[in-house]
């Protein structure tokens, strides 16, 4: 998985939903093997080690090697090195859509986009596991034509229910890496007037 490049993967045998939190909320992640249509399991991480230790748990109770698609709720880097604010956060505003922007490097970085790019980068370090920055937000658009369910019971291992939104965004973010992977996921990131190019790459919905 190469930093902010977006991946030319064209299977998985495994996509993991990231929703991305500050150090004090952590992460939470949602399984779904591509083609069933069902969450298979969530987790909560608190750190970065406990995401990548729960993604070689999945990796090893694979019978066979498993290529993993993660769909992140983050951009790969949590600063600009441009002088432009980044295009796709400025053509989903321009849609009409409540962004968090990416800061520039004269700006002290968003302290969880900060956590998320110590994910891409401790995740760019697993063998056979691509990725792809998600946003749950303009996915929903989506929704009335998914057929991805989040088991109920996967949530009574949960008790607090604050928790239940981020891993329902979790599984938004695993059934936009399947839409992504059957050539049905949308993206923003490119100027079709310009051809400019987001300094970060797509983000897919």
């Amino acid at each position: 998985m190469a930093g902010s490049t977006v991946s030319s993967i064209q299977t998985a045998d495994l996509i993991v939903g990231i929703d991305v939190g500050g150090t004090k909320k952590g992460f939470h992640l949602a399984s779904l093997k591509p083609g069933e249509f069902q969450i298979r399991d969530i987790r909560h991480c608190q750190s970065v080690v406990d995401v990548c230790t729960w993604v070689r748990t999945l990796v090893a109770e694979s019978t066979q090697t498993t290529k993993l698609l993660l769909a992140i709720d983050c951009p790969p880097r949590s600063q600009l090195t441009g002088e432009k604010t980044r295009l796709s956060e400025r053509q989903l505003h321009r849609q009409g859509f409540r962004v968090q922007w990416t800061r520039r490097t004269t700006h002290a970085p968003a302290e969880w986009m900060d956590n998320g790019q110590r994910l891409w980068e401790a995740l760019s370090k697993l063998p056979d596991t691509y990725a792809i920055e998600t946003f749950p937000t303009v996915a929903t658009r989506h929704l009335c034509d998914s057929n991805v369910q989040l088991p109920l019971r996967l949530l009574a291992q949960h008790a607090g229910r604050r928790e239940w939104k981020d891993f329902m965004d979790a599984a938004i973010c695993a059934d936009v890496g399947d839409r992504y992977l059957r050539g049905r996921a949308n993206c923003v990131g490119v100027d079709p007037d310009t051809a400019e190019l987001d300094e970060l790459g797509p983000i897919w919905f």
